[in-house]
Protein backbone atom coordinates (compact mmCIF):
# COMPACT_ATOMS: atom_id res chain seq x y z
CA UNK A 1 0.00 0.00 0.00
CA UNK A 2 1.24 3.68 -0.63
CA UNK A 3 1.26 6.35 1.48
CA UNK A 4 0.13 9.18 -0.25
CA UNK A 5 1.56 12.61 0.58
CA UNK A 6 -1.99 13.77 1.75
CA UNK A 7 -2.31 10.76 3.78
CA UNK A 8 1.03 11.53 5.43
CA UNK A 9 -0.07 15.24 6.08
CA UNK A 10 -3.31 13.81 8.01
CA UNK A 11 -1.44 11.26 9.45
CA UNK A 12 1.10 13.94 11.00
CA UNK A 13 -1.92 16.32 11.97
CA UNK A 14 -4.00 13.71 13.73
CA UNK A 15 -1.10 12.08 15.80
CA UNK A 16 1.50 15.14 15.98
CA UNK A 17 -0.68 18.31 16.22
CA UNK A 18 -2.99 18.22 19.04
CA UNK A 19 -0.30 16.93 21.55
CA UNK A 20 1.51 19.98 20.50
CA UNK A 21 -1.36 22.18 20.52
CA UNK A 22 -2.35 20.47 24.56
CA UNK A 23 0.97 20.55 25.34
CA UNK A 24 2.05 24.64 24.52
CA UNK A 25 -1.65 25.90 25.51
CA UNK A 26 -0.72 24.15 28.63
CA UNK A 27 2.47 25.32 29.71
CA UNK A 28 1.30 28.83 28.88
CA UNK A 29 -0.91 28.44 31.68
CA UNK A 30 1.75 26.44 34.03
CA UNK A 31 5.18 26.90 33.73
CA UNK A 32 6.86 23.79 32.68
CA UNK A 33 10.97 22.71 32.52
CA UNK A 34 12.17 22.29 29.04
CA UNK A 35 12.34 19.11 27.58
CA UNK A 36 14.15 17.36 24.94
CA UNK A 37 13.45 16.68 21.42
CA UNK A 38 12.96 13.05 22.38
CA UNK A 39 10.90 13.42 25.27
CA UNK A 40 8.69 16.40 23.32
CA UNK A 41 7.35 13.92 20.75
CA UNK A 42 6.34 11.27 23.20
CA UNK A 43 4.34 13.71 25.37
CA UNK A 44 3.01 15.11 21.79
CA UNK A 45 1.93 11.73 21.03
CA UNK A 46 0.86 10.78 24.37
CA UNK A 47 -1.99 13.88 23.88
CA UNK A 48 -2.73 13.48 20.62
CA UNK A 49 -3.89 9.29 21.75
CA UNK A 50 -5.69 10.84 24.45
CA UNK A 51 -7.57 13.42 22.05
CA UNK A 52 -8.65 11.38 20.04
CA UNK A 53 -9.70 9.15 22.37
CA UNK A 54 -12.05 11.93 23.53
CA UNK A 55 -13.33 12.86 20.29
CA UNK A 56 -13.88 9.00 19.25
CA UNK A 57 -17.29 9.51 18.78
CA UNK A 58 -17.20 12.35 16.43
CA UNK A 59 -14.10 10.40 14.30
CA UNK A 60 -16.51 7.33 14.41
CA UNK A 61 -19.23 9.12 13.33
CA UNK A 62 -18.28 11.96 11.49
CA UNK A 63 -15.12 11.49 9.75
CA UNK A 64 -15.26 8.25 8.43
CA UNK A 65 -17.13 5.70 6.06
CA UNK A 66 -20.10 3.60 8.17
CA UNK A 67 -18.35 0.36 9.17
CA UNK A 68 -15.26 1.47 8.65
CA UNK A 69 -12.17 3.25 10.54
CA UNK A 70 -11.00 4.43 6.83
CA UNK A 71 -10.68 8.26 8.34
CA UNK A 72 -7.73 9.17 5.56
CA UNK A 73 -10.03 8.01 2.50
CA UNK A 74 -13.15 9.11 3.83
CA UNK A 75 -11.63 13.05 4.59
CA UNK A 76 -9.82 12.41 1.07
CA UNK A 77 -13.23 11.04 -0.66
CA UNK A 78 -16.38 12.69 -2.42
CA UNK A 79 -18.25 11.94 0.43
CA UNK A 80 -16.71 15.21 2.74
CA UNK A 81 -17.92 18.44 2.94
CA UNK A 82 -17.85 21.79 4.88
CA UNK A 83 -19.20 19.79 8.08
CA UNK A 84 -16.45 17.12 7.68
CA UNK A 85 -13.50 19.57 7.51
CA UNK A 86 -15.05 22.12 10.27
CA UNK A 87 -15.41 18.83 12.48
CA UNK A 88 -11.69 17.65 11.56
CA UNK A 89 -10.30 21.21 12.45
CA UNK A 90 -12.39 20.72 16.12
CA UNK A 91 -10.61 17.46 16.70
CA UNK A 92 -7.14 18.05 15.68
CA UNK A 93 -7.04 22.27 16.63
CA UNK A 94 -9.60 23.62 18.46
CA UNK A 95 -10.34 20.49 20.52
CA UNK A 96 -6.93 20.21 21.80
CA UNK A 97 -6.50 24.03 22.57
CA UNK A 98 -9.50 24.01 24.83
CA UNK A 99 -8.02 20.81 26.30
CA UNK A 100 -4.77 22.17 27.13
CA UNK A 101 -6.44 25.50 28.65
CA UNK A 102 -8.58 23.46 30.81
CA UNK A 103 -5.81 20.81 32.67
CA UNK A 104 -3.78 24.09 32.84
CA UNK A 105 -6.09 25.94 34.33
CA UNK A 106 -7.03 23.36 36.52
CA UNK A 107 -3.76 21.87 37.34
CA UNK A 108 -2.98 25.83 38.88
CA UNK A 109 -5.48 25.50 41.35
CA UNK A 110 -4.86 24.76 45.02
CA UNK A 111 -7.18 22.21 45.79
CA UNK A 112 -6.34 20.22 43.03
CA UNK A 113 -3.08 20.53 43.81
CA UNK A 114 -3.67 18.69 47.01
CA UNK A 115 -5.67 16.50 46.24
CA UNK A 116 -2.96 15.28 43.73
CA UNK A 117 -0.51 15.58 46.13
CA UNK A 118 -2.33 13.41 48.63
CA UNK A 119 -3.28 11.46 46.22
CA UNK A 120 0.45 9.92 45.44
CA UNK A 121 1.05 10.28 49.09
CA UNK A 122 -1.36 7.49 50.18
CA UNK A 123 0.03 5.45 47.21
CA UNK A 124 3.38 5.94 49.08
CA UNK A 125 4.84 8.20 46.18
CA UNK A 126 6.50 11.86 46.68
CA UNK A 127 5.77 13.55 43.63
CA UNK A 128 8.33 16.43 42.38
CA UNK A 129 6.22 19.68 41.88
CA UNK A 130 4.77 20.64 38.32
CA UNK A 131 6.39 24.07 38.86
CA UNK A 132 10.47 24.16 38.15
CA UNK A 133 11.58 26.45 39.77
CA UNK A 134 10.49 28.78 43.01
CA UNK A 135 11.12 31.51 40.42
CA UNK A 136 8.28 30.40 38.53
CA UNK A 137 6.38 29.89 41.03
CA UNK A 138 6.22 32.69 42.92
CA UNK A 139 5.74 34.95 39.46
CA UNK A 140 2.94 32.67 38.13
CA UNK A 141 1.16 32.88 41.94
CA UNK A 142 1.63 37.47 41.47
CA UNK A 143 -1.98 37.77 39.95
CA UNK A 144 -1.92 41.67 41.58
CA UNK A 145 0.54 44.53 41.46
CA UNK A 146 3.31 44.52 43.88
CA UNK A 147 6.19 46.41 45.35
CA UNK A 148 9.49 44.77 45.27
CA UNK A 149 13.24 45.44 46.86
CA UNK A 150 15.53 43.54 45.00
CA UNK A 151 18.97 43.01 46.97
CA UNK A 152 21.92 43.19 44.64
CA UNK A 153 25.22 42.04 44.74
CA UNK A 154 27.49 44.66 46.47
CA UNK A 155 25.01 45.20 48.95
CA UNK A 156 23.03 47.80 47.25
CA UNK A 157 19.23 47.14 47.02
CA UNK A 158 16.86 48.57 44.73
CA UNK A 159 12.85 49.25 44.97
CA UNK A 160 10.65 48.63 42.08
CA UNK A 161 6.88 48.43 41.08
CA UNK A 162 6.18 45.38 39.46
CA UNK A 163 3.03 45.95 38.09
CA UNK A 164 1.09 44.92 34.32
CA UNK A 165 3.85 46.15 31.95
CA UNK A 166 6.79 44.41 34.77
CA UNK A 167 7.69 41.14 33.24
CA UNK A 168 9.73 38.59 35.05
CA UNK A 169 11.83 36.19 32.59
CA UNK A 170 10.18 32.73 32.30
CA UNK A 171 13.49 31.34 30.34
CA UNK A 172 15.45 28.46 32.97
CA UNK A 173 18.80 30.35 31.89
CA UNK A 174 18.23 34.28 31.90
CA UNK A 175 16.21 34.90 35.12
CA UNK A 176 16.15 38.98 34.73
CA UNK A 177 12.95 41.04 35.72
CA UNK A 178 11.95 44.27 33.71
CA UNK A 179 10.41 47.18 36.51
CA UNK A 180 8.09 49.22 34.86
CA UNK A 181 8.79 51.92 37.99
CA UNK A 182 12.32 52.13 40.05
CA UNK A 183 12.51 53.30 43.12
CA UNK A 184 15.97 54.44 45.36
CA UNK A 185 16.09 53.15 48.92
CA UNK A 186 17.24 54.52 52.25
CA UNK A 187 17.97 51.78 54.15
CA UNK A 188 18.45 54.15 57.25
CA UNK A 189 14.90 55.68 57.11
CA UNK A 190 13.43 53.07 55.12
CA UNK A 191 12.14 55.62 52.59
CA UNK A 192 10.95 55.10 48.85
CA UNK A 193 11.92 57.93 46.39
CA UNK A 194 10.17 57.44 42.87
CA UNK A 195 12.64 57.56 40.06
CA UNK A 196 10.41 58.38 37.29
CA UNK A 197 12.06 55.68 35.07
CA UNK A 198 11.69 51.63 34.57
CA UNK A 199 14.52 49.38 34.71
CA UNK A 200 16.04 45.93 33.34
CA UNK A 201 18.05 44.08 36.12
CA UNK A 202 20.10 41.28 35.09
CA UNK A 203 19.90 37.82 36.88
CA UNK A 204 24.01 38.19 37.31
CA UNK A 205 23.27 40.78 39.61
CA UNK A 206 19.99 39.46 41.91
CA UNK A 207 20.90 37.97 45.06
CA UNK A 208 16.94 37.87 46.58
CA UNK A 209 13.64 39.83 45.92
CA UNK A 210 11.47 41.15 48.96
CA UNK A 211 7.73 41.40 47.76
CA UNK A 212 6.22 44.26 49.69
CA UNK A 213 3.15 46.30 49.99
CA UNK A 214 3.79 50.00 49.76
CA UNK A 215 6.64 49.80 51.72
CA UNK A 216 5.53 47.05 54.21
CA UNK A 217 6.59 43.81 54.01
CA UNK A 218 4.04 41.35 52.28
CA UNK A 219 3.11 38.72 54.92
CA UNK A 220 1.77 37.11 51.84
CA UNK A 221 4.89 36.05 50.06
CA UNK A 222 4.90 32.48 50.20
CA UNK A 223 1.16 32.06 49.43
Amino acid sequence: MTITSLEMLIISFSFIVPGFIIDSVYRKCLPQAPHTNQNALIRYLLFSFINNLLFLWVIANYLSAPGSWDVINYISGPESTILTYFLLSIVIIIGPAIIGFAVGVLSNTAWFQKWIKESFQMAGVHPIHTIPTAWDYKFSKVTEPKYVMINLTGDRVIGGYYGEKSVASSTSNERDIFLEEAYEIDIKSGEWTKKNTSILIKSNFIEAIEFVEGGQEDNDEGK
